[in-house]
């Protein structure tokens, strides 16, 4: 399972809880995909894994996602929160 796992190009912001971040992804179609999910699958824009306190405004980082599947140069990703999105390979990387 490892394997299907990459990194998704977001903006995150904290959430109302302390544990939770609010992370927003672009979508193939042009539209804006806005969830939440624990601090522990964040990243920073360098891969390195948001503390407990961060971040301190929006920034540019990384979710962890499940690849499901690829679809030309597009790929369906599991989030967080349980959605399948599809996102451009603009958006992923891999962990």
């Amino acid at each position: 399972m490892r394997s299907n796992l990459v990194s998704i190009r977001c903006k995150i912001e904290r959430g109302a809880f302390s544990g939770e971040r609010v992370f927003s992804i672009k979508l193939v179609n042009g539209e804006e995909y806005r969830s939440l999910a624990s601090v522990s699958y964040c990243q920073d824009e360098k891969g390195k894994p948001l503390a407990k306190n961060e971040p301190k405004g929006k920034i540019t980082g990384f979710v962890k996602a499940i690849r499901v599947k690829k679809e030309r140069a597009n790929m369906v990703v599991e989030v967080p929160d349980g959605q399948l999105i599809m996102v451009s390979k603009e958006a992923y990387g891999k962990i």
